[in-house]
């Protein structure tokens, strides 16, 4: 059977929304919210977001570029995939498209805290710890997303297998960092570097193989 004209195209193709995903939401984390949060620091918070207030706004803009771009590769994963079971690619591409709607959703807390950062410091530092939570929380769809990807690349012929082994790492650190977070929190603080770091690993290997290589040459739709 010969390739498939259009199958390594939409895999660089979800690879580039991959990567914009990647960049937009490491400026929005490191250098937005991780340039002006401060633990406990309602004073200081405010201050800070007053400050810096287009970064902030910029910041928003970058996530909702993000959310748009995960809808993108949420759509472009079933595309690729749904050969290998309808069912499970439905799955992978509903609960990421939950996953975008809660952040989208939870992006209202980061305009509450621009809107009350010169009027209510302790307002301010609330909506930023309640957009923490809402972040967290939307990780749970798409770590669910992932284990789903993971089976479906595991019995896919067109990608090699090892690469299933990538969103089943970002899979279980997002699940596991979440659920220990909701029922043991002083663990969750002390190994959750521990949990998300292999995921930021496996995300960034993931999104490059898909914009360098695309797909290994299809001969059948799925494994035996």
């Amino acid at each position: 059977m010969s390739e498939t004209p259009t199958l390594r195209p939409t895999a660089r193709l979800t690879g580039l929304a991959y990567l914009v995903i990647i960049l937009c939401g490491l400026f929005a984390e490191l250098f937005v919210r991780g340039a002006v949060y401060s633990h406990g620091d309602a004073e200081g918070l405010a201050a800070n977001i007053v400050e810096f207030e287009g970064l902030m706004r910029l910041g928003i803009a970058a996530d909702l570029v993000m959310i748009l771009a995960d809808v993108v590769v949420g759509v472009l994963f079933w595309k690729l995939l749904r050969p290998v079971s309808e069912t499970l690619a439905l799955m992978a591409a509903f609960f990421r498209l939950a996953q975008a709607a809660v952040l989208g959703a939870n992006l209202l807390h980061m305009q509450a805290a621009v809107d009350l950062a010169a009027l209510d410091p302790a307002g301010t530092l609330a909506a930023m710890d309640w957009h923490g939570d809402g972040y967290r929380f939307a990780l749970v769809f798409f770590g669910a997303s992932c284990l789903c990807l993971s089976a479906l690349l595991w019995r896919s012929a067109h990608f090699p297998r090892w690469l299933a082994v990538l969103p089943l790492v970002s899979g279980v650190g997002y699940l596991a960092d979440t659920f220990l977070a909701l029922l043991a929190p002083m663990m969750q603080a002390q190994i959750s570097d521990l949990l998300i770091a292999p995921t930021a690993v496996s995300e960034i290997v993931f999104c490059l193989y898909l914009l360098i290589r695309g797909c290994e040459k299809p001969k059948l739709v799925a494994r035996a």
